[in-house]
């Protein structure tokens, strides 16, 4: 019989759920559902409170994954890694600490039975003044599928682009350190909540001239002080200079290029960036643009849905949790 695992990503504003083969480490079957974390804690604090917080959360998480039941078994373990384990979610876990290391092993993980199931719950990393959540799966299953293609025993960087980018620090086979930026999630704000909403359409930047604004407005980012550089975009659309849909790919350069300004000083050998399709493309493109003090380092892709099953697929073996008893 094939072995098989389910990953859940869940995440703040979305639940993925992907059915693994855990011999040929390939995914038979993948769905998604806006059932965030965020939005099932709303419901659960609204609920009548017949079911515990854990209860209400598994109830959820057990609709999503009978969508699956062509691929999967009701005894099919489920390993989850994200915003579930965070104080907001099914049940609050500790931080693993730094130094964490590539195989998972380093990993703080809950198991326990629902009904025939075996449920494993992944905690997030914490440094001594930043933490991550779902980011540090991401970082094993990026390491995973970056094998035989880095020098992970020298200095690296793995950027995991999103609504709070991190920058993680490999050193020895391990994470040693990271940094949060809140680059999303400022973006977001921008232009659907500020004064420059006024100046930007969102799109996919396939309107002609996006292209060029998004590297002329990584140059402003890399270079300028982001809050003076920012009004740019209002300035661009009241003049009529820009195109509201460019101005959108030029405001995203800015960010990214802000985001992105420490690391000409960054000695590393190698930089993974692990994001959408749409996100590693941009930010490789933005750290074409960066002037390197030192020598220029190798940058890598790694799609991040990949990433993530393939973390919770490594943990599942470094821990051993297929030998899990209740």
């Amino acid at each position: 019989m094939m072995e098989k695992i389910i990953c859940c990503d869940w995440g703040t504003t979305s639940l993925r759920l992907t059915a693994y083969n855990t011999k040929e480490e390939a995914p038979i079957a993948a769905i998604a559902a806006e059932h965030g974390v965020l939005a099932v804690n709303q419901q659960f604090m609204a609920s009548a409170g017949d079911l515990s917080r854990k209860a209400f959360f598994l109830q959820v998480l057990n609709s999503e994954i009978s969508r699956l039941y062509d691929h999967v078994e009701v005894d099919t373990p489920v390993i989850i890694s994200g915003m579930a384990s965070a104080n907001i979610g099914m049940e609050p876990l500790p931080y693993a600490l730094l130094p964490f290391d590539l195989l998972g092993k380093d990993a703080v993980i809950r198991s326990f039975q629902d009904g025939q199931r075996p449920v494993h719950l992944v905690s997030g990393c914490r440094a001594d003044a930043d933490i991550m959540r779902g980011e540090e799966t991401q970082l094993v299953g990026a390491a995973r599928l970056m094998e035989g293609r880095w020098e992970a025993d020298k200095q690296a960087l793995v950027i995991l682009p999103g609504t709070h980018s991190k920058h993680v620090v490999i050193r020895d086979q391990l994470a040693v350190s990271f940094k949060t930026y809140m680059t999303g999630e400022i973006f977001c704000l921008l232009f659907s909540k500020s004064i420059l909403s006024q100046s930007v359409i969102q799109n996919d930047f396939s309107k002609a001239g996006c292209h060029e604004a998004f590297l002329e407005g990584v140059q402003k980012g890399l270079r300028e002080n982001i809050l003076h550089a920012l009004f740019d975009v209002r300035i661009r659309s009241m003049l009529g200079q820009a195109d509201a849909r460019v101005n959108f790919a030029y405001l995203s350069g800015q960010m990214i290029g802000s985001e992105l300004r420490d690391l000409s000083s960054t000695s590393v050998n190698d930089i993974v960036i692990c994001g959408s399709e749409q996100m590693n493309e941009a930010y490789a493109t933005a750290i074409d643009q960066v002037i390197w003090h030192g020598a220029k380092p190798r940058v890598n892709c790694v799609p991040a849905a990949m990433a993530t099953a393939a973390g919770q697929l490594m943990m599942y073996k470094s821990h051993r949790l297929f030998n899990f008893i209740p």
